[in-house]
């Protein structure tokens, strides 16, 4: 009787015995410590609670100013905006007879900057040349003894303006700009780099 398993031909390996490599280079090493480091940096640019106050901060006003001109348009009435400086917060009124004065009847609203921020002079400003200030325009009122800007039916806004805000400790990178264009009420945002001011997107 024929046999007719075959045995199997052993098989060599096909490739010879390698060293297994342990450990990382040098240059691994560092790579890696560069890549960590700046991802270390744009975290903390993130999460820096001071940057995100002043961002708040200027929100606040960029929010008020935005409504002003866009309510005063839609209700077809002026709305007055005024800067408490000394307490830190905005008055928003709805000048419904449209006299500039804050009448018995009339909606008002105050807002607070919080998060520490304060309206202050800038280290210099945005555009124009103006003396510096914390509320800068080219024809701004005062009403109640306060700086005041009027958003109109036309959708203009009374004056050309710059808000500046600043936190409580002073640093120039703290510092923001709220703009608002006379013709268009567009409003802007700036933020200081330390020597310029720059564009914030929304």
């Amino acid at each position: 009787m024929l046999n007719l398993q075959e045995d199997a031909p052993a098989t060599a390996s096909a490739h010879p015995f390698r060293p297994r490599r342990s450990g990382f280079t040098l240059l691994e090493i560092m790579v890696t410590m560069v890549l960590v480091s700046i991802m270390m940096g744009v975290a903390f640019i993130k999460l820096d609670p001071r940057r995100n106050q002043s961002d708040a901060g200027a929100q606040v006003v960029r929010t008020v100013m935005e409504q002003a001109m866009r309510n005063s348009v839609q209700r077809q009435y002026n709305i007055m905006v005024s800067f408490d400086l000394q307490n830190g917060r905005l008055r928003y009124v709805e000048d419904i007879n449209n006299n500039n004065v804050v009448d018995s009847g009339e909606r008002v609203i105050w807002k607070p900057l919080e998060n520490q921020m304060r309206f202050r002079t800038p280290p210099g400003l945005v555009s124009g040349s103006y003396t510096l200030g914390a509320i800068v325009g080219g024809n701004l009122r005062t009403v109640n003894g306060m700086p005041t800007v009027i958003a109109r039916r036309s959708g203009a806004l009374s004056t050309d303006l710059q808000v500046f805000i600043g936190s409580i400790r002073g640093a120039p990178t703290d510092f923001r700009a709220i703009v608002v264009a006379q013709p268009t009420g567009r409003v802007e945002m700036y933020t200081y780099g330390g020597s310029a001011w720059s564009a914030m997107n929304k």
